[in-house]
């Protein structure tokens, strides 16, 4: 019989609008039989075709949907004209993508189509097994067996290996299809009623969320009125004479706020990677200094070298800002002293300003610039950028303007980030419960119960 946990949901499902017409269903009454997929009474499969190629598909445009490995848009990757007629599909049915690093999927197909050698067919015996109840009963075994290339790719002979779950008739108020039909309307209640109302509110949410993080610092400049009430309030609250409207910003070049040491460049590899280097006691880790490079990973950090390769004026002061030429968007602050590569250059922000907010002002002077290999931001053209700085005001040097505005950004940015994790969770959530629904429907049947 069921799982005591799916039965329970059952009977709230037969509750609702959705599961009335199967209210008399006594689900606690239904006993279910092992099918293997290899019982050609019930299944049938079908291979993709190998005449199918390329090649035939991109000059063969045509109506039916040709099935691949690509998982993309439901392994669809075109819509052509079969070569015969006799290799269209047009059973109700469940698909499976053969091989992809990604993994296989089944998919339910309620219309004809063709497969190319990468995709297979399960065809259910209609009046024995309804092909949506075999698709949720599959979902959760091709999610464990994780098949991929190599020797765990989901052919025939490795799914034909696995048993699916089949009720019985229950006496003469319901068949097995009958059955099958309302364990997959339950699946869907669950599904539709609460995962897919959780999944479409993140999917709206997050992505305003994401775009407004990118703008913060930028609207402030621009005296958004929602940044305004809210700085206004962050003010207030920290007891701040201070209004964002009142503030008044201008521009000044990079040269004027900031030095561009001129550094030895460090040639041939790294001494340590990352790992090494923090696997060292400390009193190890002070022989070595963080090359910076054109990475952008690691907080452009590609590695350490050690203090005996290093020449003179090859180390940078502590609290600098290091960029790469290959990328003009992405600034780092760099506690520790760091030596450089070609890639890599290195600036020094001036007592009289915060290195937080040149860095943050910085990304948005440089937001509409492209670099690139062929158009790097070298040194030369960096230091002629010009940032907006606050001026004085209410007894607020700039720089401690600067300092306020930067606590700020990084509440309403921290704010931000604490809402994607949740969103990032909430989405993790519904598919577990997708998938512990799955479960324990067709892998949690108490077959002592027969």
């Amino acid at each position: 019989m069921l799982d005591s946990e799916v039965r329970a949901k059952f009977k709230i499902f037969q509750l609702s609008e959705e599961g009335r017409k199967y209210r008399d269903l006594e689900i606690d009454d239904v006993r279910f039989k092992e099918v293997s997929l290899a019982n050609d009474e019930y299944f049938k499969f079908i291979k993709g075709k190998n005449k199918y190629i390329q090649r035939y598909i991109k000059v063969n445009e045509g109506k039916y949907p040709i099935l691949g490995s690509s998982l993309k848009n439901g392994c669809i990757s075109a819509y052509i004209k079969p070569i015969d007629d006799g290799d269209i599909v047009h059973q109700k049915c469940v698909t499976f993508n053969k091989d992809n690093a990604k993994g296989s999927i089944p998919f339910f197909r309620d219309y004809p189509f063709l497969m190319d050698r990468h995709h297979i067919a399960i065809i259910p015996e209609s009046k024995l097994v309804d092909a949506r109840y075999l698709e949720k009963a599959l979902i959760y075994f091709f999610k464990i067996k994780k098949f991929g290339w190599g020797d765990n790719v989901a052919d025939v002979s490795a799914v034909k290996k696995h048993s699916v779950p089949i009720p019985n008739d229950l006496l003469k108020t319901y068949t097995s299809f009958e059955i099958q039909e309302a364990i997959v309307a339950f699946l869907e209640f669950w599904k539709d009623s609460y995962t897919d109302i959780v999944r479409e509110r993140v999917s709206k949410k997050k992505p305003i969320y994401e775009a407004i993080k990118k703008i913060v610092v930028e609207n402030t400049f621009k005296y958004d009125k929602f940044l305004v009430e809210n700085f206004n309030n962050f003010t207030k609250d920290k007891s701040i004479n201070l209004k964002l409207e009142d503030i008044t910003f201008k521009k000044e070049p990079l040269h004027d706020i900031a030095e561009f040491p001129a550094m030895t460049r460090v040639s041939g590899g790294i001494d340590l990677k990352i790992n090494e280097y923090n696997k060292l006691p400390i009193s190890e880790q002070e022989q070595y200094f963080a090359l910076v490079s054109g990475t952008v990973e690691n907080n452009q950090i590609a590695g350490y070298i050690h203090k005996e390769r290093l020449a003179e004026k090859s180390l940078s002061n502590s609290n600098i800002i290091t960029w790469t030429r290959i990328n003009s968007n992405i600034f780092f602050i760099q506690e520790k002293p760091v030596c450089t590569n070609d890639d890599s250059f290195v600036m020094e922000v001036n007592a009289n300003n915060s290195i937080e907010y040149v860095k943050l002002s910085i990304i948005v002077a440089m937001k509409k610039k492209s670099f690139h290999w062929g158009n790097k931001a070298g040194k030369t053209v960096v230091k002629s950028v010009s940032i907006l700085i606050p001026e004085q005001l209410n007894d607020y040097s700039s720089q401690e303007i600067q300092i306020i505005l930067v606590d700020f950004w990084n509440k309403i940015i921290d704010q931000i980030d604490k809402q994607l994790i949740i969103y990032k969770r909430m989405s993790k959530l519904t598919d577990s419960i997708d998938r512990a629904f799955l479960y324990r429907t067709f892998s949690k049947i108490d077959w002592s119960k027969e």
